[in-house]
């Protein structure tokens, strides 16, 4: 294989290597800043980030918290490790998330398996804190003396006083779940979710096809999700009809879906598809269908979106796979990574996941 043919990861971290071993790079020295090595390589800085964490996993170059990324003396000492034992990792969820329910805790389970996955295979550990809404003060207090490093927060939309402290404190913070203009990112594109489950069913022959939604006010995840379920509509020319189109919440998902479902039969709505933005809505709402004398898959077809408990639904239930765990290992694997220790960066990661549909 010639090395055109490898992958880009590969063919940066050879190109590194090769400067390593004809001396463009000594011992000691200082690796170029990522924006000299992203306009260099011209590739994408996960691309990046991947590269470095073999570079250093192989002994090639080492990090000092802080203080940047450098090339190791292989011969003469051994590489520092990749993370300083007992260097912990704090992951921040807000109390309420972490007081949820259902297919809620099944979302914050997968996710935080994801980033343990990748904390714990460079020798870090994890530690979560479970925060709510604080004041400057009482962030200080929480933070107290602690040095900047790596930090990972799930949803700041919902603590953004903490994400805009650790930031100006100068820690390596990343938002997990939420496209945030303001910082390093990880989120899943929650428009396409909502076009994959509104096309899927508009493909299977439903035309008066209910989206069962949450607040569009609490959760920006759920204005994309209507954003694509329109954008669907639109491309099999159908109208967007507001009455079809519901918002609930409830501490049990499920039951949020049964209510709404309730009040389409209830007021005489016509319907023969279902979104459930959640997996819970979907199988409360298709127990309500069923106490209404529908007949699941005849009457009327259901998706939901997340996939997290859909294979336990009383009926074969597609779902829209959101790759959460995806989205904790890529979080942290980008937290840990020495590119991220170069000093400060003007560029910004946000890192995008495409859902999939997962047919039942």
């Amino acid at each position: 294989m010639s090395i055109v043919e490898l992958p880009k990861y590969e063919r940066v971290k050879l190109a590194i290597i090769g400067d390593i071993e004809q001396g463009r790079l000594v011992p000691g020295s200082l690796i170029p800043s990522e924006a000299e090595l992203l306009e260099r390589f011209d590739v994408s800085r996960p691309t990046l980030v991947r590269s470095f964490q073999d570079l250093v996993r192989e002994g090639w170059v080492y990090r000092r918290q802080g203080k940047g990324t450098f090339v190791a003396d292989r011969t003469a000492r051994p590489v520092e490790p990749t993370a300083p034992e007992g260097q912990i990792v704090p992951l921040f969820v807000h109390s309420q998330a972490v007081r949820q329910s259902g297919d809620a805790k099944e979302l914050l389970i997968h996710l935080m398996r994801g980033v343990q996955t990748a904390l714990e295979g460079a020798g870090f550990s994890l530690v979560m804190r479970s925060i709510k809404d604080m004041s400057r003060q009482e962030i200080d207090k929480f933070l107290g003396a602690r040095s900047p490093g790596p930090a990972l927060v799930v949803e700041p939309s919902s603590t953004p006083l903490l994400w805009e402290e650790l930031r100006s404190r100068g820690w390596n913070a990343w938002a997990i779940l939420d496209n945030v203009p303001n910082g390093n990112c990880v989120y899943i594109d929650q428009e396409h979710a909502g076009y994959l489950a509104a096309r899927y069913l508009l493909s299977r022959g439903c035309r008066n096809v209910a989206l069962l939604n949450g607040p569009l006010t609490a959760y920006w995840g759920f204005q994309a999700r209507l954003a694509g379920y329109q954008r669907a509509l639109a491309e099999f020319e159908l109208p967007y009809r507001t009455e079809l189109a519901l918002e609930g919440a409830h501490v049990v998902d499920s039951e949020a879906g049964r209510a709404m479902l309730r009040s389409l039969v209830d007021a005489g709505i016509s319907f023969d598809g279902v979104i459930g933005a959640s997996d819970g809505k979907a199988i409360g709402a298709m127990m309500s269908a069923e106490e209404a004398g529908l007949k699941i898959g005849h009457d009327v077809q259901f998706v939901s979106i997340d996939n997290t408990v859909a294979q336990y639904a009383p009926h074969p239930l597609s779902s829209v796979t959101m790759a959460f765990e995806e989205a904790g290992r890529l979080a942290a694997s980008l937290a840990i990574s020495p590119l991220f220790n170069m000093g400060p960066s003007p560029i910004q990661t946000h890192s995008k996941l495409v859902p999939t549909l997962v047919e039942r």
